[in-house]
């Protein structure tokens, strides 16, 4: 149970053993005030504690986001070098080997023909594998890890649209499979190192640089702050206390206790 619980269990059970003695003290007074307190304070923490692990995993997910737009925008604003492209094709031909580590049964290694599949032909008109990839690097047709990709998800969508009814059951839920990783694993991955490639310091940047420093600096001009709006207070305003709130008001105030308690007492001697 949440600590709340225990809390308000500790104070009903004051309260009964006070019933029971017939006797509320002060020490008594003293443990249910101390009781309310801890009760307030614990439904604070937790409200506190769900808002941080909201805001936690919203911050988790921005950072992913920007860190996956940062990575399409380089990828498509820097146009590759020779270097680079071969860089790249090592990045996607590890995607590839992964590929195939998670399709024990090389389903998609490679290319479908009308023998093995009747009617493929007609029913596909852009077929694609793993194979058909693997030339697409040695003739270096990839300039970004999105064609890449794009051939990855055009040969699983091939598999299901040829795979229909319960016939091809299975082998949409494998194709289904596959994608998850490649989109949960081994993209992310590629990406990742592809931009630390696209980082990697150039010779061209450095000279210039260099041509910027030599260049006369002039004064940065910053814009004021915007001055704080004040918040105005309306007077006419009404503010209303919650039940609980106002319960625990009154509780906390040793009159209040006594009163109710003596009445109690009273009722369970008649």
């Amino acid at each position: 149970l949440p600590k709340i619980y225990t809390h308000v269990h500790a104070m009903a059970r004051i309260l009964d053993d006070s019933v029971k003695n017939g006797v509320f003290g002060d020490k008594d007074l003293i443990k249910v005030q101390e009781t309310l307190k801890k009760i307030y304070e614990a439904e604070h923490a937790e409200e506190e504690e769900s808002e941080s692990d909201s805001k936690s995993a919203k911050k988790e997910t921005k950072k992913k986001k920007e860190a996956d737009e940062e990575i399409d925008a380089m990828g498509e604003e820097t146009k590759p070098t020779t270097f680079l492209k071969r860089q790249l094709n090592r990045i996607i031909t590890a995607g590839l080997q992964a590929m195939k580590e998670s399709d024990p049964q090389n389903l998609f290694l490679n290319p479908v023909t009308d023998a093995i599949a009747p009617g493929y032909s007609k029913v596909i008109k852009k077929p694609m594998s793993i194979s058909t990839m693997e030339s697409k690097i040695e003739n270096n047709v990839y300039n970004s890890i999105e064609e890449w990709s794009s051939d990855v998800k055009l040969m699983f969508k091939n598999c299901a649209d040829y795979n229909q009814g319960k016939a091809g059951q299975w082998f949409r839920g494998e194709a289904g499979r596959q994608l998850k990783v490649f989109k949960d694993e081994i993209v992310p991955q590629a990406k990742r190192l592809y931009l630390v490639e696209l980082k990697k310091r150039n010779p061209d940047d450095d000279v210039l640089k260099r041509k910027r420093e030599d260049e006369p600096k002039t004064p940065e001009i910053y814009p004021l702050p915007a001055l704080a709006k004040k918040r105005k207070i309306i007077e006419t305003q009404e503010f209303t206390l919650s039940m609980p709130a106002l319960a625990s008001m009154l509780l906390a105030d040793p009159f209040v206790v006594r009163l109710l308690l003596d009445r109690v007492l009273r009722s369970l001697r008649i």
